[in-house]
């Protein structure tokens, strides 16, 4: 089976970056499945959430679906653990810049053996 990627871009507020998530769903253009992403705050540093059969029809803001690719799902027990291993960003040089943000690095295995990095 294959299981589809989408990058989903959450644009909360005007003057302040998007909030990115990687969607991992078992349907093409699904909308529900496991949401990876980095929550924290600047001045207390980040870690990695993972969020199994989130819906992205529940989003109120608005919100961007980015078709990344696919993937095998003999790799679905693996997603996890990868997002997990990659150290998330620490406290922030410039708390009250929104814009200061460190890049987030999720490795994402493909069907094809071969590691992808995926950088939000």
């Amino acid at each position: 089976m294959v299981l589809y990627a989408y990058l989903v871009a959450l644009h909360e507020k005007l003057h302040v970056p998007a909030h990115w998530a990687i969607l991992v769903t078992k349907t093409e253009n699904g909308t529900q499945g496991a949401k990876y992403h980095a929550i924290g705050h600047p001045f207390r540093g980040y870690s990695v959430e993972v969020i199994d059969n989130y819906d992205v029809n529940t989003i109120r803001e608005r919100h961007t679906l980015v078709f990344l690719g696919r993937l095998d799902d003999a790799w679905t027990d693996r997603l996890a653990s990868a997002a997990r291993s990659v150290a998330a960003p620490g406290i922030s040089p410039e708390p009250l810049n929104p814009f200061a943000v460190s890049s987030f690095v999720i490795p994402v295995l493909m069907s094809n053996d071969r590691q992808k990095l995926i950088a939000f």
